[in-house]
């Protein structure tokens, strides 16, 4: 049985906290539904830091079988695909680097994804579900009944910062840095509200496709 490993090129400390867990997840339940049966799934990704560039990523062709690139939309994720990955995958192709691209970008910043799931919220940070409460967000994007809202949330790194602050307080979140309690909610997330979040969805076909192409799914 031949194994998946997944690289991961991503901007910062809380994007290669918290997508590592999520991209594993996701491979293994897509490779879980696959009647191939071929592929088992590396527990961990391979981090190209972004300080390494397109060098960084073109070295790693022999390690693994899919790349994973992350860029925030910064509220215009199709600008960010055009004028951030684009330019990357196109020197990538260039110089012969032939494994397939996924690429992953929310709305906005990658917190709000971490936003969808209070349950997974509440695991990492040691509370109970019944005392969870997003923190300043308008009511009407009632994220509790709308998973796919999250993408309307104008900071998510503020906001996920506050909730967090509101449910453990400032001294708690100040002692444990934010990048930590994104990996625990990565553990904790119901993929099925993930599957709500358009971007997310975009990411996971993405996925599919690049799977497909080298046989695993």
């Amino acid at each position: 049985m031949a194994t998946l490993r997944i690289g991961l090129y991503a901007e910062g400390p809380t994007d290669q906290a918290f997508l590592p867990n999520i991209i594993t997840r996701e491979a293994w339940n897509l490779i879980a539904q696959s009647r191939r049966g071929n592929f088992d799934v590396a527990e961990d990704v391979v981090p190209v830091p972004r300080s390494d560039g397109v060098e960084g990523i073109l070295q790693t062709r022999d390690a693994i079988n899919v790349m994973c690139l992350h860029v925030d939309g910064a509220g215009d994720p199709e600008g960010a695909l055009q004028n951030v990955l684009g330019p990357i995958e196109v020197r990538l192709r260039a110089q012969g680097y032939g494994v397939p691209l996924v690429r992953v970008v929310p709305v906005r910043e990658i917190e709000a994804w971490a936003l969808v799931d209070p349950s997974a919220i509440c695991s990492a940070l040691g509370r109970a579900e019944a005392n969870f409460r997003y923190a300043d967000l308008p009511r009407d994007l009632n994220l509790m009944d709308h998973p796919a809202h999250v993408e309307r949330v104008p900071d998510p790194k503020r906001a996920m910062n506050d909730t967090i602050k509101g449910m453990i307080g400032d001294r708690g979140a100040k002692r444990t840095p934010s990048r930590i309690f994104l990996r625990l909610i990565a553990e904790h997330i119901r993929m099925e509200r993930l599957h709500q979040v358009p971007q997310y969805v975009r990411f996971r076909d993405e996925l599919v496709r690049a799977l497909e192409s080298i046989g695993a799914f």
